[in-house]
This record gives structure tokens, sequence and C-alpha cells, in this order.
């Protein structure tokens, strides 16, 4: 089974560096390290603290843990970094 990348939009804590026809090499999604933290951060905060998606984006906006692109954060958006399978694993 290949694993590719086939969406539009880089998950959280991921950046699509696209594929080089030149170099024949495929598209990879590239760990980016400080949003990944804070993405485990918040499977941390679910996990040890059953913390709702809710009660995570409102952490995340208090603490101001979030980077520029970023700088507000609703349940639909910490929701979709929570349970995306990329982030996963």
């Amino acid at each position: 089974m290949r694993q590719q990348f086939l969406g539009c939009t880089a998950p959280y804590g991921f950046k699509y560096v696209p594929k080089n026809t030149a170099k024949q090499e495929s598209g990879i999604l590239m760990l980016l390290p400080e949003e990944a933290t804070i993405v485990r951060q918040m499977y941390q905060w679910v996990d040890e603290e059953g913390l709702s998606i809710g009660r995570v984006a409102r952490r995340l906006n208090i603490g101001g843990l979030l980077p520029d692109c970023c700088r507000k954060i609703g349940n639909a958006r910490s929701g979709k970094a929570a349970t995306d399978i990329t982030a996963i694993g």
C-alpha cells in the first residue's frame, strides 16, 4: 500500500513539499517540529486530562501556543488536528 498525501492543505504540524519530476521525487509531508510539539501537547491534554476539543482550543488561545498563521483556533480546527490520521501516525 502506498502512503501518499492526497489532500490540498497539509495537516497542522506538517508542510507539503511538492514532487520534483525532474529528479523523479515524490511529494512528501515534512514534519514541522514546533507545530508537532503543539499537536503532541493537544493529545496529552485529551488523553491525560480528558479535555474536550473546545477546552483544548481555549487553552491554545489563552496560552498563546499558536504560530502567527493560526492566532485564534476554534473547535473545528483543533478537532481536525486531534483526529487527523496523519498526526495520529
